[in-house]
């Protein structure tokens, strides 16, 4: 059975200044798909400019409507505290596109590594 994973989130998670246009979400999806393919689909229900009520709202009406088997909210900023942010960031807030797949790489060893995926 496919199963089905969603992203909730603001313009960092809807890839915002990716010269790619994929972001984390896409580049996660593509890693995923990498080492299990026809395994998964994805949906990335964020939004650029949203805030975490708006973000909140919408999660809840699409997790009652999608069946997700897993929602990813955000990524683990925690990981980035001891990093040069210029080399990764486009902006003050929004990764480039080597900031989206680092942040990819990252959340997929997490998943791996906790056996979600």
């Amino acid at each position: 059975m496919v199963k089905n994973i969603g992203m909730i989130g603001d313009s960092i998670a809807h890839g915002y200044y990716d010269e790619q246009n994929l972001g984390y979400f896409a580049r996660l999806a593509q890693k995923i798909l990498s080492y299990h393919k026809g395994e998964y689909v994805f949906n990335n229900m964020s939004q650029s400019g949203d805030n975490i009520a708006d973000a909140t709202h919408r999660a809840l009406s699409e997790a009652l409507s999608r069946h997700f088997d897993l929602i990813l909210v955000n990524a683990r900023y925690d990981l980035w505290k001891n990093r040069n942010l210029n080399e990764f960031y486009k902006d003050a807030t929004h990764p480039n596109a080597l900031g989206h797949q680092i942040m990819a790489d990252e959340i997929y060893d997490y998943l791996s590594s906790h056996n979600l995926i």
